[in-house]
């Protein structure tokens, strides 16, 4: 059968060549794009076969072409994330500003972009100008948290211009805690508690003030799915009496008072599991926790201290040889659900797997590593957990020996 080709473009110039007008099957054509003379933009097109002899019911047959020509130039921050504190209902943190610059062959490397703005919660809290600049460029960056709820909110700056690949500048605001009085700030995370269940889990907050003046103290209890968590509190200073399910805790602390705050149950019922996080009025007050089981004859507790970091990345080292095995529990400490991807090495630093794990907002999870993922059994290595875009995660091990003693594992930042 013989056929005819015909090429067409709907928009610029005759970009779009074919290398035959004619043939008889079976052909192959021969397609390419010529982008020289384009402008930074997308093209389109059609190349048409049409037969020429016979009767043919499905002719002629378009083939559908895009080109689209991009600039060489690059857009680049600096710094590229930013984050802001402020109590609740406070005075708005200083802005801050972004230097926006560019680099590559065409026009001298300067791009002229629009500045946008996206939030994942809240609204109105975040604001960038000017909306349209040519590089280099500062940009100047507010965040006013007035009217919002205590907690870590999170969006971005959009960087955009046509041809060049969009710019993101993550941006974290932290709305200090509303409790006690108000005018908390965000003081860090505890990635993991225990309490009641078969094992008579036993968490145990040590609340310490090493300044000079008193200071205030509220602490939010959250469960897997990222839902505020009831605990029954006992105050072992004062009375051996639990005081009602809460789902916070608000105490002052004079200067260089202690106080010691547990969280228990009976073992009938099912064991709960979360984090906490801490949020303080300044000053020099810290917490860390104690977690313990009672197994027979022993009573093994664990340390995990307030986590202040929000790296790249946690690493934990692991053994899980000679019977040992090791525990971990993950907290998605941001106000937005975050999927975080897990690396696993062997003692040799080479990857066994990759993988990753989707918590809700405010979520957490704990497992043993090697039942969830079995590369890891029988071996020595590290695991990492990479903090999703403009999140926060908090991380602790536990090294469970044969006798199902345990301590945990200190967290490394990457």
């Amino acid at each position: 059968m013989n056929f005819s080709v015909t090429v067409a473009t709907t928009t610029g110039a005759n970009w779009l060549l074919v290398n035959t007008s004619s043939a008889a099957t079976p052909a192959n054509l021969s397609i390419s794009a010529n982008p020289a003379g384009l402008s930074v933009g997308t093209y389109t097109g059609t190349v048409t076969v049409t037969a020429t002899s016979g009767s043919i019911a499905n002719s002629p047959q378009a083939v559908h072409v895009t080109l689209t020509v991009t600039s060489s130039n690059t857009l680049a921050a600096s710094p590229a994330s930013l984050s802001f504190t402020q109590a609740t209902n406070g005075t708005p943190p200083a802005t801050q500003t972004v230097n926006i610059t560019s680099s590559g062959a065409g026009s001298g490397a300067q791009i002229t972009f629009a500045a946008s703005v996206s939030l994942n919660q809240g609204q109105n809290w975040l604001t960038v100008s000017p909306l349209n600049a040519t590089t280099p460029s500062a940009l100047t960056v507010s965040a006013n948290g007035a009217g919002l709820a205590a907690g870590t909110y999170t969006g971005q700056i959009i960087l955009a211009s046509p041809g060049v690949s969009n710019q993101t500048i993550n941006v974290t605001l932290t709305v200090g805690s509303g409790g006690g009085g108000g005018g908390l700030n965000f003081a860090g995370s505890l990635a993991h508690f225990a309490s009641a269940g078969p094992g008579s889990w036993k968490t145990t907050y040590t609340l310490v003030n090493n300044g000079s003046t008193a200071g205030q103290v509220h602490i939010n209890f959250y469960g897997d799915d990222g839902s505020p968590q009831a605990l029954p509190l006992t105050f072992p200073q004062t009375s051996a009496t639990p005081n009602p399910p809460a789902t916070s805790l608000d105490r002052t602390l004079n200067p260089g008072a202690v106080i010691l705050v547990e969280t228990t149950g009976p073992a009938n019922q099912n064991t709960q599991v979360g984090w906490a996080q801490v949020s303080t009025s300044g000053g020099n007050i810290s917490v860390f926790e104690v977690f313990s089981e009672t197994i027979t004859g022993a009573i093994p507790e664990g340390v995990v201290p307030l986590e202040t970091r929000n790296p790249g990345s946690f690493v934990l080292a692991f053994d899980n040889t000679a019977g040992y095995a090791t525990g971990i529990a993950l907290a998605n400490i941001a106000s937005q659900q975050g999927t975080i991807n897990i690396i696993i090495r062997d003692d040799n630093g080479t990857v066994l797997q990759s993988n990753s794990v989707t918590l809700n907002a405010l979520g957490h999870t704990s497992f043993n590593l090697a039942d969830r993922y079995p590369v890891g059994a029988q071996r020595r290595g590290t695991v990492e957990f990479q903090t999703p875009a403009g999140g926060q995660i908090s991380v602790i091990g536990l090294r469970f020996s044969t006798t199902n003693a345990f301590t945990t594992i200190p967290p490394m930042t990457k």
